[in-house]
C-alpha cells in the first residue's frame, strides 16, 4: 500500500527501522538534505514520515537484503 500511495517506481518499501549505509555515497548524493527536503514538502500526507521520505529519496537506489532479516520478536507475538 505504501508503494502506491508514495508512488514509487521502483516497487518496493522498506521499513528505516535497521539500515545499513555506505556514509560516503550517502554524504555524496546529500540524503539527508534530500529526506528533510521531502518531509517539509510532502510530510502532511506521510504515514511515517521519516521512514516514507526516506523511501521516496531512495526510491530504485537500495539492495534489499533478503526477507528472512525483516522479523519482529515479541511485538505482535512470536
Amino acid at each position: 500500500r505504501r508503494v502506491a500511495a508514495l508512488h514509487l517506481k521502483g516497487g518496493d518499501y522498506f521499513n528505516s527501522g535497521v539500515m545499513l549505509i555506505n556514509v560516503q555515497r550517502w554524504l555524496a548524493a546529500e540524503i539527508t538534505q534530500a529526506t528533510i527536503a521531502s518531509i517539509l514538502k510532502d510530510g502532511k500526507s506521510f504515514r511515517f514520515p521519516d521512514q516514507d521520505a526516506l523511501n521516496v529519496v531512495l526510491d530504485g537506489r537500495v539492495k534489499f537484503i533478503e526477507r528472512k532479516w525483516n522479523f519482529l520478536h515479541g511485538l505482535v507475538g512470536d
